[in-house]
């Protein structure tokens, strides 16, 4: 590892060195993209740019321009998360695996309508994976604290193991919520 850390997915620093850009993404935080083809996550809208150039120059040219700019365009072409929603949930979920530091449990469980059913649904799903792509860590009563992917095997099976917990918290969260509360 020669004094690195894989902190993330497909990231590597020295101790103390994390990239803080990066960290954001991670953590589902609200983030602005500029030019061709970028992404931002502002107000609980998720939006990307053109990836041509024509396209992006008559956005940059036409939608920003007009009263309204940017929010009344992230409205009408954005994907909205709102946070209390099962979908912003499934994200930070998936964004929290692909990091060392994964699913804080106890946060999750009381986080939100859904936290309690999302927090079994991970626990069942850690339990269902090979035990060499799943790290769960314990507090001092033997209660799981942290579900996170191992490195490198949870890492290298990540799509699967992803999918396997945002198909049980889909469960649990439709088994004990019901679908209205979702």
């Amino acid at each position: 590892s020669a004094g690195f850390e894989h902190y993330e997915i497909s990231s590597y620093a020295k101790p103390g060195r994390r990239c803080v850009h990066n960290r954001a993404y991670w953590n589902n935080a609200p983030f602005w993209g500029f030019g061709l083809g970028a992404t931002s996550h502002v107000r609980g809208v998720r939006l990307a740019r053109p990836r041509r150039m024509r396209e992006y120059q008559e956005w940059v040219e036409g939608p920003l321009q007009r009263p309204g700019g940017f929010d009344e365009y992230s409205q009408s072409h954005g994907t909205a998360e709102p946070d209390d929603s099962l979908e912003a949930l499934q994200t930070s979920l998936m964004l929290a695996l692909r990091t060392d530091a994964g699913i804080d449990v106890p946060a999750l469980r009381s986080s939100g309508v859904n936290g309690a059913a999302a927090a079994s649904g991970c626990l069942e799903a850690a339990a269902e994976l090979p035990p060499a792509w799943v790290e769960c860590l314990k507090d001092s009563k033997g209660e799981t604290r942290q579900i996170r992917l191992s490195d490198p095997e949870g890492l290298l099976f990540s799509n699967d193991a992803i999918a396997t917990f945002l198909a049980r918290v889909d469960e649990r969260v439709e088994d004990e919520c019901g679908a209205s509360e979702k």
